[in-house]
């Protein structure tokens, strides 16, 4: 989980290193919202010893910038420009239990004893959240990986919570069925990232008339939701859903 911990913190420095188009004007950006992300998965596994894995969990939060950020924006080349980060915090809760357990014992063989994922980090969550802006085409990109709140630190004694990027019930972790995509700014991270501390991914059109301009606001609402079904050892994978809903407000410097 550290790797994808330092693609986020990468990402952010490349994306505070992209120089601003020459049409490009100075805005202020502010955002909150909330997310809820749930999932589900109770099949079997095995072709001699048959054996049931059964769980759930749901990763829920609200989230908000603390001051507006700024942010760069404006025409280029005739096509939208757009770029910038929102650092905010996440309040939220994370709940999960996955237990394997035997179903069906091999003829002649005792049945293994049931697994159960430990849950010790279950309970209240608090996280950085650093909501990246990326004009790709006609559309704004809107992603947010997990940051620190404050020093890194290798130690990590925050517990685990049953989910299933952090499982062993997953026969793969590429979540493009989920809407996640290759590129940094198409990641969803509100699924591929541990314990589901991460935005999904969302985008919604805009030209560069939008823009608000003469020191004046203007109010973009958004609503994404994801319903998928990753594929897994137990029989009828591992259903995720989930909903994001957030309120960025963009004023003119």
């Amino acid at each position: 989980m550290r790797r994808l911990l330092l693609c986020a913190l990468l990402g952010g420095a490349l994306l505070a290193a992209l120089p601003l188009s020459a049409g490009a004007a100075s805005y202020r950006a502010s955002i909150s919202g909330s997310q809820e992300v749930s999932w589900k998965v109770d099949g079997t596994s095995g072709n001699c010893e048959i054996r049931r894995g059964k769980g759930e969990g749901t990763v829920s939060f609200r989230f908000a910038s603390a001051k507006p950020a700024p942010v760069s924006a404006g025409k280029s080349h005739g096509a939208l420009a757009f770029v910038g980060s929102i650092p905010s915090t996440a309040k939220g809760t994370i709940a999960g239990a996955f237990t394997d357990s035997p179903e069906t014992p091999c003829p002649g063989f005792e049945p293994s004893p049931a697994v159960t994922e430990p849950a010790g980090g279950c309970g209240a969550t608090k996280f950085g959240l650093r909501v990246d802006l990326t004009a790709k085409g006609a559309f704004v990109y809107v992603t947010g990986p997990r940051v620190p709140l404050g020093p890194v630190s290798i130690a990590q004694s925050s517990g685990e919570c049953p989910f299933p990027l952090d499982g062993a019930f997953l026969d793969s972790t590429d979540f493009a069925p989920c809407g996640d995509g290759k590129q940094l700014w198409k990641r969803s991270w509100g699924v591929a990232s541990s314990g589901g501390r991460g935005l999904l991914a969302s985008r919604w059109h805009m030209t560069p008339n939008q823009l608000p301009k003469r020191r004046r606001t203007r109010v973009f609402p958004k609503r994404a939701t994801v319903d998928c079904t990753m594929p897994s050892r137990y029989t009828g994978g591992v259903r995720i859903t989930g909903t994001l809903k957030y309120t960025l407000t963009l004023k003119r410097s």
